[in-house]
């Protein structure tokens, strides 16, 4: 039930804005990657500290084998405090794997290291920036930017306010002018001077 949950949580073959299915196809990593943050922490819970496509058969039957204990086993096991979640975070990290194209195929040749430090810094922070910096592309691109504030469109707002009420007082005074000058006549109207 919770592979099907993640499965459907996290579709590459499904565009998230409407729902549609899309051709979706993996890329082929090649190199060394780094793992940070929850992919670290999840890692070293399955004593797990680097991963080839080799070794991902038997990561994915730990996960597995995680998800298939009781909690009594469970508990027993770990004295984490993440122990309830390292069942759905195994699965996660192996389908966003997956997805990403770190597959068990003969093509790849990847290597991915889970890390918490690089050179003595701590690298977590690094994928907040990321997203941040991700996410700040996204909205720049579907998003114009106004090239006014609001305070710019209150203070326009205010003076448009103004100049309609000065040509309506400056329209009634005209029409009032106007009407007052003329005089109707049995013949018609007449301009009294």
């Amino acid at each position: 039930m919770c592979w099907a949950l993640i499965r459907s949580a996290m579709d590459f073959f499904v565009n998230i804005s409407s729902g549609e299915p899309i051709e979706y196809t993996p890329p082929n990593p090649h190199g060394v990657f780094y793992g940070f943050s929850n992919f670290y922490y999840t890692s070293s819970a399955f004593n797990v500290s680097k991963l080839i496509p080799e070794q991902l058969d038997s990561f994915n039957q730990s996960v597995s084998k995680r998800c298939s204990m009781d909690w009594n086993e469970v508990e027993s096991t770990d004295d984490s405090y993440y122990k309830a979640f390292r069942c759905i975070d195994g699965m996660f990290l192996l389908h966003a794997l997956g997805g990403m194209g770190f597959t068990n195929n003969s093509k790849n040749q990847w290597t991915i290291s889970f890390q918490y430090q690089v050179n003595d810094i701590f690298i977590g922070w690094s994928l907040g920036y990321m997203l941040d910096k991700s996410s700040s592309f996204i909205s720049s691109y579907y998003f114009t930017r106004y090239p006014y504030t609001t305070v710019d469109l209150i203070v326009g707002m205010i003076v448009l306010l103004i100049l309609s009420l000065i040509f309506a007082i400056f329209f009634a005074f005209t029409c009032s002018a106007c009407s007052k000058s003329l005089r109707p006549t049995k013949s018609g109207y007449t301009n009294i001077t």
